[in-house]
Parts: structure tokens; sequence; C-alpha cells
């Protein structure tokens, strides 16, 4: 089982694709950015709508999953040894947009009301539009992040997160309500602050009788289910989850509003957990593991729970439904591009709602010292940048020919592509995960072995040595090891999330993505020197990155500064920083000049150039999706 992947040119890049914990317009999005998505509080579109870019990260990872022999991922097991359905689901488009994209879109009780999420750069708010047709009108306004729509089920009410009660230099998503005009179909209020708390998890939903809204918190280093009142008040804590857990999702109440269910993902595990927490307190009962699937909605009352493969072949979703025991009841594809809305049935009951976005991403380059920018590839695909050649001459490029995942060489001034590239990834086999390279033909090596239940939170490799950190309570140790079965040296133990190590160029330094001990405190680069023994020769320090939310560090040839991408705090707002490593030099910020929205990035080693996919929307849609009649059995909640 392939776990993520992967670089051209090994060794400078390494592109992670790991499992995904949100989707609903293009593609599945990844935990590229582990604890640092759940931080990016005020990206609520990058959970919810997914950026195909990652998509096309796990296009890959299944590309090398196949080329190094790796198992097909299995589904849950079928329901009492029994046939599995495979469903042929019915397609009505309920919106079309050529402008606007659309995220987390959802029906009104009364079947009369689209509620759905917008992206732009700088903002997203809300919008309506009538499921008979016609011109959507914004339900809110103004420069903020609103996502996330639920409605009451009386349907005059609709809880959202929003970022509007953030204060500067405190961002922050809270649960919002504002009054709905079910006749007129317009907001009948402005929207009011009911949570105190930062959300996180970029999930919530409201209980049956309108009383209470179920949204998750961190708390220091564990995660708590909450539940506030809907006109206010103070919230209660429903359940407490271990450390281990990164993730919640999923929030939905039971029927009789007696109960929470969710799902959670914990560190080091290769699957999802159902639980349920009561709105009394007191322990959250575990209902079970899903297997590699991923959770995508749950249906308590109907004792089912709808997944998706997080290792599709290519980009067409692929889909089970299974009871809360994880047995498969029946599985089903959708359209490239399309996936399903989260958390609620539509009113028929047997319908989900789906969005598709035709983003596209053509790949670009800028110089580091300034200078025009440049566009590599078309405005065709959502492209990639996933390494570049030894010269720094090419760039390899992740796109979709004729319907296939490739990889592309381009050169850097324009001009014919090749294909070409070696590859390092991550592979289970029982209690062992590899870390291999793999060239695109031939054996792949062994570069590593590391214990199943491993936390993977980055690997980097100079020559035969690997770098990688472990998490330990609220500080990271940080060991270095040679080759495939020496023995690791523990290095130095540091205050606050340390992760993703990159060594310089000489061997010397390891940089890596941190954020000091507390809630809310702000990425940094966090430099330690390292001798040939492993040994501390520089003490940790720390540089201003630039970001608020940080990650992907890049070394310059000379190792006097590295390159690092990450969110500015401001809604969605991406860049690429220039960071020195003498004290003094504040960072500088080389993709100011573009103001397009990109997710990623690579440096050329020759230092002059960054490649980044550019962010180009075409418009988007939504889909009312029927399932037939599996939705609709009478389960025994459990």
């Amino acid at each position: 089982m392939t776990d993520f992947a992967v670089s051209a040119e090994f060794p400078p890049l390494i592109v992670i694709a790991l499992g995904t914990i949100a989707v609903v317009a293009v593609s599945v999005i990844a935990l590229l950015l582990l604890e640092i998505v759940y931080l990016a509080v005020l990206a609520i579109y990058i959970a919810r709508s997914g950026r195909p870019g990652v998509m096309l990260r796990e296009a890959m990872a299944v590309l090398v999953a196949v080329a190094a022999g790796a198992n097909a991922t299995p589904l849950v097991a079928q329901a009492g040894g029994g046939r599995v359905r495979t469903l042929e689901p019915q397609f009505t488009r309920l919106f079309v947009s050529d402008t606007m994209d659309v995220t987390s879109p959802v029906l009104s009780p009364d079947g009369r009301w689209i509620v759905f999420g917008t992206y732009e750069a700088q903002k997203g708010n809300l919008w309506l539009v009538s499921a008979a047709g016609g011109e959507p009108t914004p339900l809110t306004t103004g420069s903020y992040n609103d996502g996330n729509p639920v409605f009451f089920a009386s349907g005059d009410r609709i809880a959202f997160l929003s970022d509007r009660p953030s204060t500067p230099g405190n961002p922050g998503a809270y649960v919002m309500v504002v009054p709905f005009d079910t006749r007129r179909g317009r907001a009948a209020a402005i929207p009011r602050q009911v949570s105190l708390e930062t959300v996180i998890g970029y999930t919530l939903d409201v209980s049956p009788d309108g009383e209470w809204i179920a949204y998750s918190v961190r708390d220091d280093t564990v995660r708590k289910v909450m539940a506030v009142p809907s006109a206010g008040g103070t919230a209660r804590t429903l359940a407490t989850l271990d450390g281990s857990v990164y993730g919640v999702q999923n929030l939905v109440w039971s029927g009789d509003g007696r109960f929470v269910y969710f799902s959670v993902r914990h560190r080091g595990a290769e699957w999802s957990n159902v639980m349920r927490a009561r709105l009394a307190g007191g322990t959250a009962d575990s209902l079970g593991a899903t297997g590699p699937m991923t959770v995508r909605a749950i249906f308590p009352d109907r004792d089912l729970m709808l997944l998706q493969n997080p290792r599709t072949q290519g980009d067409i979703p692929s889909y089970a439904i299974a009871t809360l025991a994880g047995e498969s009841v029946a599985r089903f594809e959708t359209a490239r591009y399309t996936l399903l809305g989260l958390d609620q049935l539509a009113p028929d009951g047997r319908s989900l709602v789906a969005a598709r976005s035709n983003l596209v991403a053509p790949v670009r380059v800028v110089p580091v010292a300034g200078g025009p920018v440049r566009q590599l590839t078309e405005a065709r695909e959502y492209d990639w940048a996933v390494g570049w050649s030894a010269d720094g001459s090419h760039v390899y490029v992740s796109t979709r020919s004729d319907g296939q995942a490739e990889i592309l060489r381009l050169p850097v001034t324009g001009g014919s592509a090749t294909n070409g590239g070696e590859f390092v990834y991550l592979e289970l086999h029982g209690d062992r995960l590899e870390l291999r390279s793999t060239p695109p033909e031939g054996p792949s090596r062994l570069i590593r072995v590391f214990p199943a239940s491993y936390v993977r939170t980055g690997f980097s490799l100079h020559g035969s040595r690997i770098a990688y950190p472990e998490r330990r309570g609220d500080s990271t140790a940080i060991f270095v090891a040679s080759g495939a079965d020496g023995p690791a040296r523990h290095v130095v133990t540091v205050a606050g999330n340390a992760s993703w190590c990159v060594w310089s160029n000489d061997g010397r330094r390891l940089a890596c993505d941190h954020y000091p001990p507390g809630q809310g405190s702000r990425h940094d680069v966090l430099v330690i020197g390292i001798g040939a023994d492993g040994s501390l020769t520089e003490p940790p320090r720390t540089l201003e990155s630039g970001a608020q939310w940080g990650w992907q560090i890049q070394w310059l040839p000379d190792d006097r500064a590295l390159t690092v991408f990450g969110m500015t705090g401001v809604a969605n707002e991406t860049h690429v920083f220039l960071v020195s490593l003498r004290d003094a030099e504040p960072p500088v910020c080389i993709t100011r000049d573009d103001p397009s929205i990109r997710w990623g990035y690579s440096l050329s080693p020759d230092g002059r150039y960054v490649a980044y996919a550019a962010e180009v929307h075409r418009g988007s849609s939504i889909w009312r999706v029927d399932l037939g009649d599996v939705l609709t059995r009478s389960g025994n909640p459990r």
C-alpha cells in the first residue's frame, strides 16, 4: 500500500499526498499540511472545497504505487459475506455558473433553495439560488471567509462558520447564525456570533430541535466536541478526545437529538474511527474503524455511512455505502472531479448534493531575485510543479493528457515537454513502513524502514543520512540515522511542533517547519546545526518566515537563505517567501506581484526560479445525486 509520493530528480523535493480530510468541489484534499491545515482556521475553503492540485498528487501516488508493485487498497467488509450492490447514480444539475467556484452546497428543508459558499481571492461569502433556477444572490457580504452552511430543520435559520469575529493578529473561525426568509429567499437579519471558541475541523451540525449546534475545538493538545445553544450561551463539552486524535469531521446529530456522531483520524493510523458523543456528556463511544476508506458522511438513523476510497485510480471518485459496523452495502463512482457534499441528505432522503468545479491551474515560474512571471503550461488542467532537473533548466510538472496522469519535463524558458523523473514514496508492508526510491523504469530501492505506527511528520535525505522528527507531547525530538538499518541518534528536543525538516545542501544544517507552544502561534523556521556523526553543532534557533501558517521549506544552493510557502492570515492569500539566515534580515515575499491563488511551489536547484500552479477559475456547478433506495433503509442506530 503506497502511502505518499514523490519527487522528480530525487532528492531535491518530496511531494506528499496523504489521506484526505474533506471534499466538496474539484478534488480530494490531502493532509499535505498535517497539523497546519487544522491550525489554518481561516482556510475553511481549503478543507471544504478541495484543491485539485492535491488530487493530482494523489493520482501520482497511485501511479507510483502501481510501478512499485503496491497492493490495491481493499474496501470495507461485505455485508454478511453477501454481494455488494453496484449503483448507477442519477445526476440532475441544479445550478451552473461560468464564474463562481462553488463550495459546500446544501438544500433547504423545503427543497426550494440552495445555499453554497464561494471561493475567491481574499474572501468567500454565502450565496443563494432557487432550486428551480435563476440568478444567485449573496446571502452574506463583506471581506470575510464564510462557509459550511447548515440549515436548521425549521428552514428559517442557517448556521455557518466565519472569521467575522476575528481580531487582527488573532484569526479564527467561529459558529455564526443568520435568520433566513424562507418565502423571499434572503437573509432576514445580520449574522450573529454564537460560539466563543475557535472552531477546528471545518464541520458543524444543528440539532433536530434547533436548540444546539455541535462543533469541534482544540484545547492545548486535545480535541473536544462541543455544543452551544443556538441562541447563544454557555457551550458544553460533549467529549474530550485523547491526544492521538488530530482531526474531527462529519459531525451529525441523531434524529432524537441525544447523540452527536462524528469521525476522527488518529496519528499513526491508516483509518478513521466513527464515534458517538452524548448531549448529556461523558465518554464518547467508539463504533468501529473504517479500514483504509475515508468517511464522507454519517447517517446514524439509517445505520449507514458514506465512504470514499482515498486511493482511487485516476481522478474518478469511488465511494461505498456501509453500515456503521463497517459492512459494505453498495458502491458507486461519480463523474471526473464530481465530489459529493458532506453531511446532509437532500430533503427527499435518497439523494446527496455534489459540486463540480472547472478550476484549472497552469504552471508559472518567477525569478527568486525578482522579475516577470512566465507561464509554462496552458490553462487546460490542474497542473502541479513537482520538481526540477539537476541543473535547474527544466521543471517537472504533473498533469493529465487524454484522461491519464503523467509527468512532463518542461524547459524553464518555454518549449516542448518530455517525460521523466524519479520518485520517493512510502509503502506499507504489514508492520513495516518502507521509504523507497524508484525511477520511471526499473526496480525500487529501500532507503529506510520505520514501524507502521510511526507518525509521519516528514523525512529528509542527504546521502545515506535521513533526518526525521517525532512528536513527544508539547515538544518534538529530532533524529538522524544512516542507511536502511543504522541506529537513530537523538539530536535535540525542541518545544512546540517541528515537522518536515530539510537538509541544507552541504548537510550541515536542518531547517524545519515550527510552531511554538500555544494555540494560535505563528509559523517560523527552526534551524539546527548537525555534524557528520549526528551530533548537535549549532543550538536551535528560529527565523521569521513571513507566513502565519507555513510549509515546504527549500534551501538555496549557497545555504545562506531558504524559501518557504505559506498563508499570510489574510483569507486565502498564499505566497512564497525568501528567508535569510541572517537574524536581522526580514523575509521577502517573492510572489507579491502575482495575485493568483496557489497552494505550493518548487524551487529550482540553482536557486534562480520558483515554479507554482496558478489557479484559474472557470466556474462550477451543483448536482443532485440520486442513489436510489440504498439510503432509505431503516437502520438500527448504534
